[in-house]
């Protein structure tokens, strides 16, 4: 009997182990961008940046116009997105805290990659 006891505790503490090991200590962004009517905007680049850190992570938008960046220390970041004959636009404040998927839309404007849009309003997890 006490021989099944501690099979038992030791599988369940390598299940627990496994489970607390398993568990990232980063957060993601992700969300759709889209066109001044709402099209989606395909190959899009996006860099988010963290300003205390420098760290740095890119991904581009896919064929749904969808982006994920995923493995993101916690921090405060900034997300620059271009696109072909888009203005590129830069959200400020976004705000990544471990285990979070921060859902962030970006709509970009028509005009030239070289200027750019500051998006004032904080990004915050929903």
């Amino acid at each position: 009997m006490k021989t099944v006891i501690r099979f038992v505790t030791i599988v369940c503490f390598a299940l627990f182990s496994t489970a607390v090991l398993a568990q990232e200590p980063t957060g993601a962004i992700e969300g759709t961008v889209t066109d001044p009517q709402g099209a989606i905007v395909q190959g899009a680049a996006l860099t988010v940046r963290n300003a205390a850190t420098n760290f740095a992570r890119s991904a581009t938008s896919d064929d749904n116009g969808h982006y994920r960046i995923s493995q993101l220390p916690p921090g405060t970041y900034e997300v620059k997105v271009s696109g072909t004959n888009f203005k590129t636009s830069v959200v400020s404040d976004v705000v990544v805290a471990v285990g979070q998927t921060l859902p962030l839309d970006v709509h970009l404007e028509i005009g030239v990659t070289s200027e750019i849009v500051t998006v004032a309003e904080e990004a915050t997890y929903r």
